[in-house]
Protein backbone atom coordinates (compact mmCIF):
# COMPACT_ATOMS: atom_id res chain seq x y z
CA UNK A 1 0.00 0.00 0.00
CA UNK A 2 2.77 2.66 0.89
CA UNK A 3 4.32 1.88 -2.47
CA UNK A 4 1.57 2.64 -4.31
CA UNK A 5 0.99 5.79 -2.00
CA UNK A 6 4.61 6.69 -3.00
CA UNK A 7 4.10 6.11 -7.04
CA UNK A 8 0.84 7.97 -6.82
CA UNK A 9 2.95 10.52 -5.33
CA UNK A 10 5.36 10.48 -7.59
CA UNK A 11 2.79 11.06 -10.69
CA UNK A 12 1.37 14.11 -9.14
CA UNK A 13 4.76 15.88 -8.18
CA UNK A 14 5.59 14.85 -12.17
CA UNK A 15 2.52 16.25 -13.45
CA UNK A 16 3.04 19.87 -11.32
CA UNK A 17 6.57 20.00 -12.86
CA UNK A 18 5.75 19.38 -16.26
CA UNK A 19 2.95 22.20 -15.78
CA UNK A 20 5.01 24.75 -14.58
CA UNK A 21 7.40 24.15 -17.52
CA UNK A 22 4.83 24.83 -19.72
CA UNK A 23 3.91 27.67 -17.51
CA UNK A 24 7.16 29.18 -17.62
CA UNK A 25 7.58 28.61 -21.34
CA UNK A 26 4.51 30.18 -21.99
CA UNK A 27 5.52 33.35 -20.19
CA UNK A 28 9.16 33.22 -21.49
CA UNK A 29 7.58 33.05 -25.37
CA UNK A 30 6.24 36.59 -24.63
CA UNK A 31 9.96 37.87 -23.91
CA UNK A 32 12.17 39.46 -26.76
CA UNK A 33 14.57 37.46 -28.06
CA UNK A 34 17.81 37.37 -29.72
CA UNK A 35 17.12 36.99 -33.21
CA UNK A 36 20.38 35.38 -35.57
CA UNK A 37 18.97 35.10 -39.46
CA UNK A 38 20.89 31.92 -40.82
CA UNK A 39 20.38 30.29 -44.07
CA UNK A 40 16.98 31.18 -45.79
CA UNK A 41 15.17 31.83 -42.60
CA UNK A 42 15.28 36.10 -43.24
CA UNK A 43 12.40 36.97 -41.97
CA UNK A 44 12.53 36.09 -38.05
CA UNK A 45 9.70 37.20 -36.08
CA UNK A 46 7.88 36.72 -32.57
CA UNK A 47 4.78 38.68 -33.42
CA UNK A 48 6.94 41.48 -31.79
CA UNK A 49 9.93 42.44 -33.70
CA UNK A 50 12.02 41.14 -37.07
CA UNK A 51 14.31 42.09 -39.27
CA UNK A 52 14.00 41.07 -43.03
CA UNK A 53 16.87 41.50 -45.62
CA UNK A 54 16.47 43.37 -49.44
CA UNK A 55 18.64 40.85 -51.08
CA UNK A 56 17.29 37.83 -49.05
CA UNK A 57 20.64 37.13 -47.39
CA UNK A 58 21.87 38.10 -43.57
CA UNK A 59 25.57 38.65 -44.69
CA UNK A 60 27.60 41.05 -46.16
CA UNK A 61 30.35 40.37 -48.46
CA UNK A 62 32.86 42.21 -50.07
CA UNK A 63 34.55 40.62 -52.52
CA UNK A 64 38.04 41.92 -54.52
CA UNK A 65 38.12 45.09 -52.88
CA UNK A 66 41.13 47.84 -52.58
CA UNK A 67 41.77 50.62 -49.84
CA UNK A 68 39.71 53.53 -50.41
CA UNK A 69 39.00 56.66 -48.81
CA UNK A 70 36.02 57.25 -46.92
CA UNK A 71 34.58 59.52 -48.98
CA UNK A 72 34.75 56.57 -51.85
CA UNK A 73 33.83 53.89 -49.25
CA UNK A 74 30.31 55.97 -48.82
CA UNK A 75 29.50 55.73 -52.29
CA UNK A 76 30.51 51.96 -53.01
CA UNK A 77 27.94 49.33 -53.95
CA UNK A 78 28.93 47.22 -50.77
CA UNK A 79 25.99 47.01 -48.57
CA UNK A 80 22.97 45.44 -47.17
CA UNK A 81 19.67 46.77 -47.24
CA UNK A 82 17.40 45.69 -44.20
CA UNK A 83 14.29 46.62 -42.46
CA UNK A 84 13.83 46.03 -38.52
CA UNK A 85 9.78 45.89 -37.75
CA UNK A 86 8.43 45.87 -34.21
CA UNK A 87 4.53 45.43 -33.25
CA UNK A 88 4.01 45.91 -29.62
CA UNK A 89 1.25 47.90 -27.48
CA UNK A 90 2.31 47.47 -24.01
CA UNK A 91 6.07 47.36 -23.98
CA UNK A 92 9.13 49.53 -25.91
CA UNK A 93 11.88 47.71 -27.48
CA UNK A 94 15.05 48.25 -27.07
CA UNK A 95 16.95 46.42 -30.19
CA UNK A 96 20.88 46.17 -31.34
CA UNK A 97 22.28 45.65 -34.81
CA UNK A 98 25.20 43.51 -34.43
CA UNK A 99 27.52 42.09 -37.19
CA UNK A 100 30.00 39.21 -36.34
CA UNK A 101 33.02 38.97 -39.35
CA UNK A 102 33.70 35.61 -41.38
CA UNK A 103 36.47 33.31 -39.86
CA UNK A 104 37.96 33.21 -42.89
CA UNK A 105 38.44 36.75 -43.36
CA UNK A 106 42.31 37.70 -43.43
CA UNK A 107 42.38 41.74 -43.50
CA UNK A 108 42.67 43.21 -39.60
CA UNK A 109 39.67 44.39 -38.39
CA UNK A 110 40.70 47.89 -37.56
CA UNK A 111 41.09 48.32 -41.43
CA UNK A 112 37.43 47.86 -42.09
CA UNK A 113 35.49 50.75 -41.76
CA UNK A 114 31.61 50.59 -41.28
CA UNK A 115 28.84 52.86 -41.64
CA UNK A 116 25.39 52.72 -40.81
CA UNK A 117 22.77 54.81 -42.85
CA UNK A 118 18.78 54.90 -43.90
CA UNK A 119 18.27 53.27 -47.55
CA UNK A 120 18.31 57.40 -48.41
CA UNK A 121 21.71 57.19 -47.69
CA UNK A 122 21.13 59.77 -44.90
CA UNK A 123 23.88 58.99 -41.90
CA UNK A 124 22.89 57.56 -38.88
CA UNK A 125 25.96 56.59 -37.28
CA UNK A 126 29.52 57.92 -37.93
CA UNK A 127 32.30 56.06 -39.83
CA UNK A 128 34.29 53.64 -37.39
CA UNK A 129 36.52 51.08 -38.06
CA UNK A 130 35.05 47.37 -36.90
CA UNK A 131 37.95 47.36 -34.34
CA UNK A 132 36.42 50.16 -32.47
CA UNK A 133 32.72 49.54 -32.37
CA UNK A 134 31.49 48.11 -29.03
CA UNK A 135 31.16 44.53 -27.54
CA UNK A 136 27.64 43.36 -28.36
CA UNK A 137 25.57 41.96 -25.63
CA UNK A 138 24.86 38.16 -25.34
CA UNK A 139 27.30 37.70 -28.03
CA UNK A 140 31.37 37.74 -27.35
CA UNK A 141 32.04 37.37 -31.23
CA UNK A 142 29.66 40.07 -31.99
CA UNK A 143 29.99 43.90 -31.96
CA UNK A 144 27.45 46.72 -31.98
CA UNK A 145 27.03 48.96 -34.94
CA UNK A 146 23.81 50.56 -33.91
CA UNK A 147 21.09 50.94 -30.71
CA UNK A 148 17.67 52.23 -30.44
CA UNK A 149 14.35 51.94 -29.51
CA UNK A 150 11.20 50.59 -30.96
CA UNK A 151 8.14 52.65 -29.57
CA UNK A 152 5.20 50.78 -29.94
CA UNK A 153 4.70 49.57 -33.56
CA UNK A 154 7.40 51.09 -35.98
CA UNK A 155 9.90 50.31 -38.95
CA UNK A 156 13.22 51.63 -39.71
CA UNK A 157 15.35 50.44 -42.79
CA UNK A 158 18.98 50.59 -42.35
CA UNK A 159 21.72 50.60 -45.38
CA UNK A 160 24.87 49.00 -43.65
CA UNK A 161 28.36 49.55 -45.58
CA UNK A 162 31.76 48.64 -45.07
CA UNK A 163 34.89 49.05 -46.77
CA UNK A 164 38.97 49.05 -46.39
CA UNK A 165 40.49 51.87 -45.21
CA UNK A 166 42.88 53.83 -47.27
CA UNK A 167 45.26 53.15 -44.70
CA UNK A 168 45.64 49.40 -45.33
CA UNK A 169 48.63 48.48 -47.21
CA UNK A 170 48.14 45.64 -49.55
CA UNK A 171 48.91 45.24 -53.20
CA UNK A 172 46.09 42.48 -53.45
CA UNK A 173 42.28 42.86 -53.48
CA UNK A 174 40.95 41.06 -50.15
CA UNK A 175 37.48 39.52 -49.41
CA UNK A 176 35.77 39.90 -46.59
CA UNK A 177 32.47 39.08 -45.02
CA UNK A 178 29.70 39.93 -41.98
CA UNK A 179 27.15 38.24 -40.67
CA UNK A 180 24.16 40.85 -39.52
CA UNK A 181 22.20 40.28 -36.36
CA UNK A 182 18.98 41.45 -34.90
CA UNK A 183 19.21 41.57 -30.67
CA UNK A 184 15.97 42.51 -29.13
CA UNK A 185 15.01 43.33 -25.14
CA UNK A 186 12.23 44.25 -23.24
CA UNK A 187 12.72 47.98 -22.07
CA UNK A 188 11.95 46.96 -18.97
CA UNK A 189 15.54 44.43 -18.89
CA UNK A 190 13.46 40.84 -19.17
CA UNK A 191 15.33 38.92 -22.48
CA UNK A 192 16.34 35.15 -23.53
CA UNK A 193 18.61 34.38 -25.43
CA UNK A 194 18.61 31.41 -28.42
Amino acid sequence: MKLKNIRNKRKILLIIAIFITLLTGLTASYSFFVYRAEGNNVSLESGEIRISFANGKNYLKVENSYPVSDEVGMILPYYSDFTVAATTYDVDIKYQIQIVPNSSNTIESEYVKVYLTDQEDNQITDIKPYSDLEEAEYNENAKMVYEDYMYQSGTKDFRLRVWIDENYNSAAAQDFSFTIYLYAINDDGTNSVD
